[in-house]
Formats: structure tokens, C-alpha cells, sequence
């Protein structure tokens, strides 16, 4: 409206301020505040969308004198993030808060955000396109085609900038710069899954590995057959197997991981990640060869110069197999990890067992994502239960 547009005025000096005029409540006088850039005359105006005029009077002392800024405490955040988080964690920080943070409160002082404002914030981000999205759309109108439909941020983003905000926020409390973190505790948009797990059948994944050319049987076998992530099984080397166990046991102690200046092998995603798989005999003797032949400073699994194999170069090779082997719906990659998995349940497994042979740090997380796949485990349990108390209760007969 054109009480809220900044006002240039110039003084007899020469010096250039800028006025806001507003209402300080619904039907009150307008007054008016002044302030020396344009960029802080349109950060006070975004301040009384939010806020309302009075309570962006209120603070606008702290706004414009010695106030502390959303945008410092996160520069001091991201100090205290990158002194224990993974490399490119500083990166991914600033990307995250540049884009879904910055343009909408970087210049308020940290003490002026109140729980409505990032509840606002939250609305704001369900109705924000994507940038694919928005690019695509501006291609389609320039080149006359039907605009496809707009896609907006996933909840998991949404969820990572607002957890992004919180720990800015209580890193402040920890600091005793603030009293309260005004962003924990705000309700989410719920996460769904993007896309479901694709379990694969013994006999399908058989087909699938018939398909593949046979340089690279060992390494899915070993996916199939393990339930290792894409970016630990190629970190493998030959001392990571150990032939001399019985099982044989594959060590898992490192994983690819995206740095500043690019991939690198460090440690697993989790500390439950460090762990020994055994290996089933007829794994172990396909793989035997591999590991014999590769020199010990060696990948077991390598890109044509002996480095990284990356899950994007390999990926064609994947899908030309499952189309070949005529597989209905399209696993990915990490669907061997959640087929491993749903194997081991069909054979009653016990989910901690699972839980340790993935490498999750929580018994919850496997259960979650694999608790469904055991349909027959409460006639299990009842089973089990019945054994237990035909004892102490020998008059109930079945």
C-alpha cells in the first residue's frame, strides 16, 4: 500500500534517509520512522507485515542501534556447526540459510522473532516453488508449451531450514544472548516418503543379476547379499574382507562422502555404521577372485582410473538389467539395501539383528521402515507365549 512504500527524503545537507508511514494499530493516526538505507526501510516494512506496526516500533530501537542479527548469529553458528559436523557442513548451512532464511529475516534482530512469525515463515515455504520447477515453467511459457504443474518445497526442506533456524536460535540461548528459542516446538508439514521401497524377490533379483555383465555381478551380489550402502560398498578394499573368519566377515569402517572440494572416504553416516558383516559362502567365493586380484591400495570396486565409483555413472547399467530381466516397477539402487532386509524378516530375523546389520543407530528407525514386512510375527509372539505359560497353566489346552 502507499503508506508502506519508503519515502526518500533529502536533506538541505545532502544526506538521503528514507520514511516509513504507518498505523501503528488498525484505525490509529499514522506515524512515521526514518531510517538511513533504503534496505532497512523495507526490512521495518517486512517487520510490520509480520508483527504489526506497534510491535515493529517496539523493536525497532534494537532494529537500527548495537541489535544483534539473525545474519550474525548464524555466522557464529556456523563456527560452532563446522568445529564438529562434516566438511562440506558449513556449505551446505550457508546454501540452506542464504535461500530459506536470509530473504526473510537475516536483518531482524534475533529478540524480535516470535513463534508467529516462524509459523508465517513455515506457511510461506509450503507455497514456495522449487527452483527446477520455477525454471521449467519459465522455459515452457518463453517457448509457447503447456505450462507443467508448479512443484513446491518437500516437507523434508522445509524440515531442514526450520531445524536450520532452531539450532541458530538455541546456539543464542546456549550463548545467553536470548532467554527462549521462539522456533522449538513448531508443528511441521509431515514428512511422507517419496518413494516406496521396491522389495525384490529372490528369483527377480536372480533375473536382474543374469542381466548384468558379469564384471559387475560380484559387486550387486554383495549389495543384495549385505544390505551396505552404495557409498560404503565402494569404499571397500582388500583388507576390509576377512577370509580368515568363519563366516568370512566384511569390515565396514568407511563411506564416501561429498566434501568442499569434492568426494572423499571418511567414516560411515553413523557411528552405528562401524560394523562386521558375515557373508553367506556362496558371496564369499564370488568374491575371492576380485579380492585376490586387486592390489591392496586398491578399490575393490573402482571407476576405469582406479577411483571412486560414483552411483550416477553406474545407474544405466542398472536400469538396463531390470528392464532386461522384465521387472515391473523400477528398484533403485538402495532397494537392494531394503530387499536385503526384507529377506532376512521373511526368514525371522529378529529386527535388532537387522538393526546392527544395517548399521542403524536405532532399533525405532528399522522398525519403521521394516516393521510391516512381519506380518506373522504377532502369531510369533502368542506362539511364543503360549510355550512360555503351558506350565503355570496347564488346564488351557489349545
Amino acid at each position: 500500500s502507499k503508506m508502506k512504500t519508503p519515502k526518500k527524503i533529502v536533506h538541505k545537507n545532502g544526506t538521503v534517509v528514507w520514511r516509513v508511514r504507518f498505523k501503528p494499530t488498525p484505525g490509529a493516526n499514522s506515524a512515521s520512522e526514518t531510517f538511513p538505507t533504503f534496505e532497512e526501510a523495507q526490512q521495518f516494512i517486512a517487520l510490520i507485515d509480520q508483527v504489526g506496526g506497534q510491535n515493529a516500533r517496539a523493536a525497532r530501537t534494537p532494529m537500527t542501534a548495537s541489535a544483534r542479527t539473525l545474519n550474525a548469529a548464524f555466522e557464529d553458528y556456523l563456527i560452532v556447526a563446522a568445529s564438529h559436523g562434516a566438511e562440506r557442513i558449513a556449505k551446505d548451512y550457508r546454501t540452506i540459510y542464504n535461500n530459506r532464511i536470509a530473504p526473510y529475516s537475516g536483518s531482524w534482530p534475533t529478540d524480535a522473532i516470535k513463534r508467529e512469525n516462524v509459523e508465517r515463515w513455515i506457511m510461506e515455504l509450503r507455497t514456495t516453488e522449487t527452483l527446477a520447477s520455477a525454471r521449467a515453467r519459465k522455459r515452457s511459457k518463453e517457448e509457447g508449451k503447456p505450462l507443467p504443474p508448479a512443484r513446491f518445497l518437500a516437507p523434508k526442506t522445509i524440515a531442514n531450514a526450520h531445524g536450520l533456524l532452531s539450532s541458530i536460535l538455541r546456539n543464542e540461548v546456549r550463548a545467553e544472548r536470548l532467554t527462549v528459542n521462539r522456533a522449538e516446538g513448531i508443528p511441521l508439514p509431515r514428512i511422507t516418503r517419496r518413494k516406496e521401497p521396491v522389495f525384490l524377490k529372490p528369483g527377480e533379483f536372480a533375473r536382474i543379476l543374469d542381466e548384468l555383465p558379469t564384471r559387475w555381478q560380484p559387486l550387486v551380489a554383495l549389495l543384495a547379499a549385505t544390505g551396505m550402502r552404495w557409498g560404503e560398498v565402494t569404499a571397500l578394499y582388500p583388507d576390509d574382507f576377512d577370509y580368515e573368519s568363519a563366516p568370512v566377515i566384511v569390515r565396514v569402517s568407511k563411506a564416501w562422502k561429498r566434501g568442499v572440494s569434492g568426494w572423499y572416504i571418511g567414516e560411515p553416516k553413523t557411528a552405528a555404521g562401524v560394523r562386521d558383516i558375515t557373508l553367506p559362502p556362496q558371496i564369499s567365493e564370488l568374491l575371492l577372485p576380485l579380492v585376490e586380484a586387486t592390489p591392496h591400495e586398491l578399490l575393490v570396486f573402482r571407476n576405469s582410473e582406479g577411483g571412486h565409483l560414483r552411483g550416477d555413472w553406474f545407474r544405466p547399467i542398472w536400469k538396463k538389467a531390470v528392464k532386461a530381466a522384465g521387472i515391473r516397477r523400477m528398484p533403485r539402487l538402495h532397494d537392494l539395501r531394503h530387499t536385503h532386509a526384507s529377506w532376512l524378516i521373511s526368514q525371522g530375523v529378529p529386527l535388532t539383528v537387522i538393526q546392527r546389520r544395517l548399521g542403524h543407530s536405532s532399533i525405532k528407525q528399522t522398525s519403521d521402515i521394516y516393521g510391516h514386512l512381519a506380518p506373522e510375527a504377532g502369531a510369533i509372539a502368542a506362539a511364543a507365549v503360549q510355550v512360555a505359560l503351558s506350565q503355570a497353566l496347564p488346564e488351557i489346552e489349545g
